[in-house]
C-alpha cells in the first residue's frame, strides 16, 4: 500500500498554531511514551501549546526558523532550525526540532521536513548541524541514521523539568557540505 501523500512545505502563520499545538502535543503523547513520565505527558495542552506557536509566531522571539508540512490542509508535522544553542565549533547549525503528528508517521513527511531544514541551515551558511535526541528514542535515532546522522559521543542531561530520574539527550551529527 503506497502510504505516501502530498506535501507542501512553508513557513508558518498566525492561523497554523491551533495545528501547530495539536501536531506537537500528539507527537510528543505518542513519540515519547514510556521515555518521560505519563502524567507529564497526558497533562500536556494542545491549546496552550497552540498559544505559545501563536505568539512566536506574531511576536518573533526565537532565533529559529521553523517550517510547517500541510497535508490537505492540515498540520502534518514542523522542523525548527537555526543558529547552535550550545557552546560549538563556528560553522555549526543546530536542528532545534522535527515532530511529525502520528497520524502522519512513516509517509515521508518527516524526510521532507529533514531535508528542507538541513537546506535550510545549508542556506543559512552552515558546514556542520547537529541536533538532540532523548536516549531510547530509538525510532527516532533510526531515523536520523537514515538521513546520514550519527550520535556523536556527546551526552547532555535536560534537567528544564523536575523527572527523576533526569533526561538524558544524545547528539547527533553531520557534515553537510
Amino acid at each position: 500500500m503506497d502510504r505516501s501523500v502530498e506535501v507542501v512545505i512553508r513557513e508558518p502563520t498566525a492561523e497554523d498554531a491551533d495545528g501547530l499545538g495539536a501536531a506537537h502535543v500528539a507527537a510528543w503523547q505518542i513519540g515519547y511514551r514510556g521515555l518521560m513520565p505519563s502524567g507529564y505527558l497526558s497533562r500536556l495542552d494542545a491549546g496552550a501549546r497552540a498559544e505559545r506557536w501563536r505568539r512566536t509566531i506574531v511576536e518573533g522571539g526565537s532565533d529559529a526558523t521553523t517550517l510547517v508540512a500541510m497535508v490537505d490542509d492540515r498540520i502534518a508535522g514542523f522542523t525548527s532550525y537555526g543558529p547552535p544553542r550550545d557552546d560549538v565549533d563556528d560553522g555549526w547549525g543546530e536542528l532545534w526540532a522535527l515532530n511529525i503528528h502520528p497520524d502522519f508517521w512513516r509517509r515521508g513527511i518527516g524526510t521532507a521536513l529533514f531535508s528542507a531544514a538541513t537546506n535550510g541551515l545549508v542556506g543559512l551558511g552552515y558546514s556542520h548541524a547537529y541536533l538532540w535526541v532523548l536516549r531510547g528514542n530509538d525510532r527516532a535515532i533510526a531515523f536520523y541514521r537514515r538521513q546520514g546522522w550519527q550520535p556523536d559521543g556527546e551526552v547532555k542531561i535536560d534537567d528544564q523539568r523536575d523527572f527523576t530520574p533526569p533526561l538524558v539527550e544524545l547528539r547527533c551529527s553531520t557534515a553537510l557540505v
